[in-house]
């Protein structure tokens, strides 16, 4: 019956098990770009249930603008799909403040976390709309 040896190589590296009685250590190569490891975790979204990307400057020549996020992903039920906003819109304003980027959509959540209402400008379809988001709402 064959025996299980389990070794570690210096001219690999890693743990190598072998079959047998007699090991004999090897090199190897492995070229580690050809390996891809993908991590899904489960999380809470934010109270405005809102995922968005960067614009790509070719997208700001598509728009026609040179402001805003992409609404990648919308919460069903948090405040930005209760507000209306839905993927593939771009956020341009917050009540008269533009959104440059995700730096300033963090900053602009941040000072009105507490507001009663909040307009949004968007841009859906090639056409601006307004529209009404309420964080202090204790719907989420």
């Amino acid at each position: 019956m064959p025996s299980v040896t389990t070794f570690s190589s210096t001219m690999a590296p890693g743990l190598i098990t072998a079959y047998g009685t007699q090991n004999q250590t090897f090199s190897y190569n492995v070229d580690n770009h050809e390996f891809m490891a993908g991590y899904w975790v489960k999380a809470k979204p934010d109270k405005w249930g809102l995922f968005t990307n960067p614009i790509t400057p070719s997208d700001f020549e598509r728009l026609g603008t040179n402001q805003g996020v992409f609404v990648r992903v919308t919460v069903k039920g948090g405040l930005a799909h209760q507000a209306g906003l839905m993927r593939g819109g771009v956020l341009l304003q917050i009540n008269s403040e533009k959104v440059a980027d995700q730096v300033d959509l963090d900053r602009l959540k941040e000072k009105n976390q507490d507001a009663g209402y909040l307009m949004l400008n968007i841009l859906r379809s090639g056409e601006q709309k307004i529209l009404t988001l309420r964080p202090s709402s204790e719907n989420q």
